[in-house]
């Protein structure tokens, strides 16, 4: 009878998961938490591969295993020129009872925050019946899937219609979003979302669900450019989508 896998010991899970060069299209590839643990432990700290393997709580084999997949994934994203998600794996937060409290960056900010992250991270969807909506600031409803683990685990409509498009970037953060998926936005909206330590996709259509399921899998395609090319849309005196809506 086979063994299970044994979860691997990670010290952080970062707040931003998607990382894409500007205008990439195409298939995305997936770097998993425990992959992003082995590259912090040994090229961030420049731990020993043993000493780092030991904090992960893994034998030697199977830490130099995923660190070369690892940085493989890394090359591909960079030199593909193609978007990378950090998602999913096989690991286990550290509760702040670590080994590696006295050496480790991450662990020492956790425990001096009371910070503990749960795993999950929330993506908010443009939304008009059922697909996604052209453009981020005419939105009046968002869909909100929390994703764990490479997984959909909670699925929430939230209406955005009496907040403006000034207000709607604070609003989906107050909400709990930490990327935003839209057909098309301009360039004040994005700036905002930066500002907020959000993520912003544009480019996107077709089914809300869907595409929350690609994203959740690393397989969305999607701009990270500020676009409203083809909405169409005027807010008057001549004045088009160059206002940051």
């Amino acid at each position: 009878m086979p063994r299970g896998k044994k979860c691997r010991r990670i010290c952080i899970v970062p707040k931003t998961r998607v990382f894409a060069p500007k205008g990439c299209s195409g298939q995305g590839l997936v770097l998993t938490l425990e992959e992003l643990e082995a590259l912090r432990l040994s090229d961030y700290e420049h731990k020993e591969q043993g000493e780092a393997a030991a904090l992960m709580q893994v034998s030697r084999g199977t830490y130099q295993r995923i660190l070369v997949s690892a940085r493989h994934q890394v090359a591909r994203a960079l030199l593909e020129e193609r978007a990378l998600t950090i998602s999913g794996g096989n690991y286990q937060l550290s509760d702040g009872d670590c080994p590696c409290l006295k050496t480790c960056k991450s662990c020492r900010f956790h425990r001096q925050n009371s910070f503990r992250e749960d795993n999950s991270m929330v993506v908010a969807i443009a939304q008009e019946n059922g697909t996604v909506c052209g453009h981020f600031g005419k939105c009046a409803s968002f869909a909100l899937f929390t994703i764990e683990d490479g997984k959909i685990t909670a699925q929430r409509d939230l209406d955005t219609s009496a907040h403006g498009h000034a207000l709607l970037a604070g609003f989906l953060k107050e909400n709990g979003a930490d990327a935003v998926i839209c057909g098309g936005m301009g360039q004040g909206a994005k700036e905002k979302l930066d500002a907020l330590g959000m993520t912003a996709m544009t480019g996107v259509t077709g089914d809300v669900r869907q595409v929350a399921e690609a994203y959740a899998a690393g397989t969305l395609v999607f701009s990270d450019n500020a676009s409203c090319a083809g909405h169409g849309h005027h807010h008057g005196e001549g004045h088009s989508c160059s206002c940051g809506k």
